[in-house]
């Protein structure tokens, strides 16, 4: 029985070893790196574009306070609204509801 065989798979194992810690160390030095299509760049952008918007948008009250006190002020002194007026208005309403519902 020869033993040396033995210790020759061992040392060979060894310099296996060795250079798997170098490949793998060769690998750690590079760099991962992320590519952004142009295609995801420009919808990125008209993401931001929306929600810059939508915070103006929720900026804006519902209700021009400076409008109801016009029509307030234009009733008490007795104007009174035709049937065009007063189905422009109904129409607004309901619209507006209509995107609450």
């Amino acid at each position: 029985m020869n033993i040396n065989s033995i210790n020759r798979l061992a040392a060979l194992s060894g310099s296996l070893d060795s250079s798997n810690k170098r490949t793998s160390s060769a690998k750690a030095k590079k760099t991962d790196q992320v590519q952004i299509s142009e295609e995801a760049r420009k919808k990125q952008s008209i993401d931001d574009l929306v929600n810059k918007v939508k915070q103006y948008l929720d900026r804006i009250p519902d209700i021009r306070e400076s409008k109801v006190e016009e029509i307030t002020l234009k009733l008490k002194q007795g104007y009174v609204l035709d049937e065009n007026q007063l189905s422009i208005i109904a129409e607004r309403i309901k619209s507006q509801l209509q995107k609450i519902l």
